[in-house]
């Protein structure tokens, strides 16, 4: 798993390659066979080559992801800074905050650079053997530990439902969050972990989740589950918090407008 970390860690440039060096350096041989010691020291020899010979740069990718960043944080200061909400949703986002802000003044690889160690890394044949050797319940803690990466694991929408089902069986929210924030964008269907959300009655991740990945989640359905459950008490428990993830006026009230349409087909009443 040691080897599977430190590729990860590297593709998805939370460490760079001086730092990457240092860790393949630390890496302890004697937990691993003759064969095994003899292909890391291999690798770290390519690697090291690799990157006496190319140049690093600041690539079109790195400057988007910093102008994710930035809008990223530009939503959760929104939040901080609502004074209506609660003391201990404010600690979260302040969090959150604290960890874009670290990811923004990493010094990161980009260019030739950054894709020739990612390939040399993501193809070598012992780290591909140890990340296979995950199981579930290490695949979803492996993907979750971040609360979100631009290269997570390929997977299928089966496999993405089999790791929900583990996170729902430890009923793991802030994993079902950070999974399906992991694969924002990535096609995939999302509606058991609406679905678990709902029948727990979690206001909180159920709004959090429509906050993070909006264009991967079907609204009018989504609203029309929330209604359907009949529960008054739940129902403006999400309106409540979707008022505190920063929509904007025009947004918010097609929101509620939606809402009100779904409400009144259902019970003729206003929501």
């Amino acid at each position: 798993m040691e080897l599977v970390q430190i590729m990860y860690e590297y593709i998805n440039k939370f460490i760079n390659n001086e730092k990457l060096v240092l860790r393949l350096n630390d890496i302890d041989l004697t937990k691993y066979s003759k064969t095994e010691s003899n292909e890391i020291k291999k690798l770290i020899k390519e690697v090291k080559e690799f990157i006496s010979n190319t140049p690093n740069e600041l690539d079109e990718f790195e400057k988007k992801r910093l102008q994710n960043i930035e809008m990223h944080l530009e939503s959760i200061n929104k939040v901080i800074n609502n004074k209506n909400n609660k003391k201990e949703d404010i600690e979260k986002f302040k969090k959150m905050k604290e960890t874009l802000e670290e990811n923004k003044l990493q010094k990161r690889d980009g260019g030739k650079l950054y894709y020739g160690l990612r390939d040399i890394l993501s193809n070598n044949k012992l780290v591909v053997k140890y990340a296979k050797k995950m199981d579930l319940q290490e695949l979803l803690n492996f993907i979750t530990q971040y609360f979100q990466v631009m290269l997570p694991p390929a997977i299928s929408q089966e496999t993405f439902d089999e790791l929900t089902n583990v996170a729902i069986k430890e009923d793991a929210r802030e994993k079902l969050f950070r999974l399906a924030f992991n694969y924002e964008g990535l096609k995939k269907d999302f509606s058991k972990i609406e679905d678990y959300f709902i029948e727990k009655r979690d206001a909180y991740f159920l709004t959090e989740l429509y906050s993070a990945v909006p264009d991967d989640i079907d609204i009018d359905n989504l609203l029309r589950k929330v209604i359907e459950t009949k529960d008054r008490d739940f129902m403006f428990d999400v309106k409540n918090h979707a008022k505190k993830i920063g929509l904007s006026d025009d947004e918010w009230k097609r929101l509620i407008d939606l809402a009100n349409k779904i409400y009144n087909e259902l019970e003729d009443n206003s929501f």
